[in-house]
């Protein structure tokens, strides 16, 4: 059991990270919506789309900028 909690706590902080770099990111640039009034995608998609590209591309500045989210200071 307890090799299952810690992997759950590892998907929730994967989750809330993801999340709040969507929300900084929407502040910065808004996702489209579309015609009938939904956003084109959720925060957490947004926000995971832009930590995979970052991972992806080896860009280490953008990287450790979005690691300042998982610190409580």
């Amino acid at each position: 059991m307890d090799r299952v909690e810690k992997l759950l706590a590892l998907v929730l902080i994967a989750f809330t990270w993801a999340y709040k770099i969507g929300i900084e990111l929407n502040e910065l640039i808004q996702i489209k919506t579309k015609k009938h009034g939904r956003k084109a995608y959720s925060l957490f998609k947004y926000g995971l789309n832009a930590l995979a590209k970052v991972i992806n591309n080896n860009d280490l500045k953008t990287f450790y900028e979005f690691n300042k989210f998982l610190s409580c200071t």
